[in-house]
């Protein structure tokens, strides 16, 4: 039995050896990904990436897909950054076709014979600093987006939307602080890692002019008519009007909620918020839970 035991763990050990020697690719149906523009977003759940998203496809000339919330699927012998539910969004001439929830067994039948030319991969809830995302990023030139809601409204939107389990938005909130940290410069994630914040996105035309400038070829104008849009991902969007006042108080509707109470009594989350948003409004509740709750996590 203890030999039995023993052969186990070995073949337990070979195995996750094997697996880490597996090779990480992006899901290209075949295409060449070298002639290819390839760009990747790292956002939590609830944090307006969608809406940035497709800004960033519409604009992107002459034509892109959005393979939307991915991770790594098993795929001959390695693994493939793969759509979960296998959507994808294709923007071509003008047009926008979204496969919708397909599953990934439709994905391959849903692209066209020749993907386009910008290739354009969404991550969720996923700390970009995992070794299988940080070797495939390094592996490739690519760009890749870092985006940033303040804390208070993220949760207050998560909540609102029936995320109510407090260990996976623990680990959300601690995939944040994460976030921030490279959008401060304080962890290096990849060359040409762009931030975006998400409150400036919606505020501030000047701001979203500023971020088309990383792009080759951009057409603006085309790319703020999805700030008129509410995106269907995740259920939809909370608010009907992305530059309403409304998308940065939502947190005052559960400020004497017990979870958004526990989950934003953090001191580290109250330091970096400060240092990347700046004074504004929401960063407000954080102080005011750590004050009258505690000393907040370290």
């Amino acid at each position: 039995m203890l030999f039995d035991d023993r052969g186990q763990g070995v073949r337990f050990k070979m195995k996750q050896i094997v697996n880490k020697l597996r090779p990480r690719k992006f899901y290209t149906s075949g295409a060449d990904v070298s002639q290819k523009s390839i760009f990747t977003s790292f956002g939590l759940q609830r944090s307006g990436q969608h809406l940035i998203i497709e800004w960033i496809c519409r604009g992107l000339q002459p034509d892109a897909i959005h393979f939307n919330h991915c991770r790594f699927f098993r795929e001959g012998f390695g693994y493939k950054l793969t759509p979960v539910a296998g959507r994808r969004v294709l923007y071509y001439n003008k047009t926008i076709n979204d496969s919708g929830i397909q599953g990934r067994e439709n994905l391959q039948s849903s692209l066209p014979d020749v993907l386009p030319s910008n290739l354009f991969f969404s991550i969720e809830d996923i700390n970009p600093l995992e070794l299988d995302y940080k070797k495939l990023l390094n592996a490739h030139k690519v760009l890749s987006f870092i985006v940033l809601r303040d804390p208070a409204n993220w949760l207050a939107s998560g909540l609102r939307h029936g995320l109510h389990d407090s260990e996976s938005l623990q680990r959300n909130k601690d995939t944040l602080k994460m976030y921030l940290k490279i959008a401060l410069h304080k962890i290096m994630l990849v060359k040409g890692c762009q931030d975006v914040n998400y409150n400036r996105f919606c505020q501030d035309f000047d701001y979203r002019c500023k971020l088309s400038e990383v792009f080759d070829q951009f057409d603006l104008d085309y790319a703020e008519k999805a700030l008129d849009n509410t995106p269907s991902f995740g259920g939809g969007s909370s608010f009907k009007n992305k530059k309403s006042s409304n998308v940065f108080d939502r947190w005052k509707e559960y400020q004497r909620d017990k979870v958004f109470r526990s989950i934003l009594n953090d001191r580290e989350l109250l330091e970096l918020s400060n240092a990347y948003f700046g004074p504004i409004s929401p960063i407000t509740p954080l102080q005011d839970i750590i004050e009258q709750d505690g000393r907040g996590n370290a």
